[in-house]
């Protein structure tokens, strides 16, 4: 948790919302995605086209081909 200084100098909880940390996440998102924000339901789209479009499947045998 992060403190502020109050007037006596004294370290008080600060409550206010740490635009720092949410700046440096999305810095890493943008570094880590391409530019691209992704969140869980397109990466699972992806997943299911190329498993899909890319011959692996399930063809009911009880494993993967």
């Amino acid at each position: 948790m992060t403190r502020a200084i109050s007037r006596r100098g004294l370290l008080e909880p600060d409550n206010r919302p740490n635009v720092v940390k949410k700046l440096e996440f999305e810095a890493a998102q943008y570094a880590a995605f391409g530019g691209r924000r992704m969140d869980i339901t397109t990466l699972l789209i992806i997943v299911v086209l190329i498993m899909l479009l890319g011959g692996g499947g399930w063809y009911g045998r009880g494993r993967w081909y």
